[in-house]
């Protein structure tokens, strides 16, 4: 299973969506600054989630979710 997340930056309200089949480790990254963009923006917390099957059906999800 896939997880489409939405995470919204405590500090400036902005958003970011991706997705992942780990979201509570995936968080984490995001908040220790491992991924380039979302660094800048950090503290985040996830405000929406949900499931998909594969990564294909994922990413089309994700895209919608823009």
């Amino acid at each position: 299973m896939v997880t489409i997340y939405v995470i919204q930056s405590i500090n400036t309200n902005k958003l970011y969506v991706g997705m992942t089949e780990d979201l509570q480790n995936r968080l984490r990254e995001h908040n220790a600054g491992k991924s380039k963009y979302t660094a800048t923006f950090k503290p985040w917390k996830v405000i929406y989630s949900e499931t998909a099957e594969n990564f294909e059906t994922a990413r089309k999800e994700e895209k919608g979710k823009v």
